[in-house]
């Protein structure tokens, strides 16, 4: 689940907080994203345009399963026969998995704050079958490490939030394949590594805020007319990029690379 519109708020009010998707976010690799802007500039497309209309399987099923959980029936205008074959399909199988794990949604989209570590997040669900479970619905074609950290930083803000309610049941990841709408459901009974890796970046948002104040000429309003070159961002989706990100940060806190690579680890194991 993305940042709500309205930002996030210690409990005074007036403390705006950076959320998960944002602190993760800051350290993502967007080189593909970027080319395909390009891209569309290129052939004269507005990329706003284009995404907003870009319809797949995998979003499609991600909007039905949402539809689920509140009840509400889903609008499908303009979807090609083919993208919503492949999405109805993958929202089935979700169904059976449901109906085969018996898990019931009790809290879905709860917006929460973490006074301790000032940070928030909105969650997808909480799932309950005798214990309690944090899930995470993804439209993508792969799963990468920050998905595991999302979800486990879900799981520090319940627990923040609803200490007599631990998530004893660990943590449930569903992902619907983008091109296909192929679904496939990845638990994992407990994530610190995820948690402390994600508390370790919470420090390094607020590092990295303050280098980029001080990078600016000083007695100046303005940045320097020569600017240093930007640091490399790496997405954990593979243990080579994942090692090359975590030696910029393990000049600071070295064991931010062994939970990197267990990270990565554990997503292999899982597929």
């Amino acid at each position: 689940m993305g940042t709500q519109k309205k930002g996030y708020f210690l409990a005074d009010g007036t403390t705006r907080v950076p959320s998960v998707t944002t602190i993760l976010g800051r350290f993502k690799e967007c080189g593909g994203l970027m080319h395909w802007a390009w891209q569309c500039g290129k052939d004269g497309i507005d990329y706003r345009e284009a995404r907003d209309k870009a319809a797949d399987a995998g979003t499609l099923a991600h909007e039905m399963v949402d539809g689920w959980v509140h009840k509400q029936p889903v609008s499908m205008p303009d979807v090609p026969p083919d993208v919503l074959a492949k999405a109805t399909k993958a929202f089935e199988a979700f169904l059976e998995w449901a109906k085969q794990t018996q898990l019931v949604v009790t809290h879905t989209e709860m917006p929460l704050v973490s006074e301790k570590y000032r940070f928030g997040g909105t969650f997808d669900a909480i799932l309950v079958n005798n214990k309690r479970s944090m899930g995470d619905w993804k439209s993508s074609n792969a799963i990468y490490g920050e998905y595991l950290a999302q979800v486990a930083a879900y799981g520090i803000l319940w627990e923040e939030n609803f200490p007599d309610q631990p998530i004893d049941g660990g943590y449930h990841l569903l992902r619907f394949d983008k091109e296909y709408g192929d679904f496939h459901q990845h638990w994992w009974g407990e994530l610190e590594a995820g948690k402390r890796f994600f508390l370790n970046l919470r420090l390094a948002y607020e590092d990295d805020k303050e280098l980029r104040k001080r990078a600016k000429c000083p007695n100046s309003t303005s940045s320097c007319p020569i600017q240093p070159p930007a640091i490399e961002r790496w997405r954990p989706c593979g243990t080579r990029q994942t090692a090359m990100w975590c030696r910029l940060a393990s000049q600071r806190a070295p064991w931010v690379k062994t939970a990197a690579i267990g990270l990565t680890s554990r997503i292999t194991c899982a597929r």
